[in-house]
């Protein structure tokens, strides 16, 4: 169930004060949320939970949380008080759950502005596991339509083997060094010897000689080096035929595109 709170400094403290709040209600997580600084690295092993972070640069990989934040965001554009849209949020029904966020979190209908009748706020337990079964149905079908507009999966990299990662809007030379304990991220070395972590997404293997340093990286839009060689396009036959006449004052001419073009012959002008 989707929680808010009004911050008016970002500082860690800050953070990890309202997150003591909320896990005095609700209790502690498994899993913490993706801060990375020392204080909060104390912080979750005070409290007991794990501290789990993404990729750089790879917000899909914390999809319910955007999810969630963009959820959120309409709740205060559209809400003249945000608390009461907040509320209406979480006394909706999802369609495909049969059930609000508040009767799968508190077993009970929020009274809301609303009239309603007093059976319909009464507590109403559900089976845990059909409600476990019907998220784990919706997932399925949530990944399923993923798989349908995405790629094959990427093949695992191994440690001492080349790629070019994507850095600061360039791709740049690198060496894998190890799997992160993240899945599908690694930790990379670049060619100044800093050591990143990228997720699979963002690094290449490449086999070619030539890889180019930082200063020479090409942009993201361009290919990757060892990719970047045009094929060798092979002159028609009918070309030699039409160039072995002295005669002609056209001679013809194949662009890359491998359109045939006339041009006049300067010797007959």
């Amino acid at each position: 169930m989707a929680e808010m709170a009004k911050m008016d400094n970002l500082s860690a403290s800050h953070t990890i004060a309202h997150l003591m709040s909320q896990f005095s209600r609700y209790g502690i997580p498994d899993k913490g949320p993706q801060f990375a600084n020392s204080a909060f690295i104390k912080f979750a092993k005070e409290y007991g939970f794990e501290h789990v972070t993404t990729s750089p640069l790879f917000p899909q990989a914390n999809g319910q949380i955007e999810r969630t934040i963009q959820t959120v965001k309409r709740i205060l554009l559209k809400s003249e008080d945000p608390y009461k849209g907040l509320l209406a949020y979480r006394n909706t029904t999802l369609e495909d759950l049969g059930l609000s966020p508040a009767q799968i979190f508190l077993n009970r209908r929020l009274k809301t502005d609303i009239p309603t009748t007093s059976t319909l706020l009464e507590p109403a337990t559900q089976s845990g596991i059909d409600v476990r079964e019907r998220l784990k149905t919706r997932k399925a079908r949530q990944k399923q339509q993923h798989d349908r507009h995405a790629g094959p999966p990427l093949r695992n990299l191994f440690p001492g083997e080349k790629v070019v990662a994507k850095h600061q809007g360039q791709w740049v030379p690198a060496t894998v060094v190890a799997k992160h304990v993240a899945p599908r991220s690694c930790v990379i070395e670049s060619a100044s010897g800093r050591k990143l972590r990228r997720n699979r997404l963002h690094l290449r293997p490449t086999n070619a000689s030539n890889i180019p340093t930082q200063k020479d990286s090409v942009p993201i839009n361009n290919k990757v080096p060892g990719q970047d060689v045009e094929p060798h396009v092979a002159p028609p036959p009918y070309l030699a035929e039409s160039t072995s006449h002295s005669g002609d004052t056209c001679t013809p001419v194949v662009t890359k595109s491998g359109r045939v073009v006339k041009s006049r012959n300067p010797m007959n002008l």
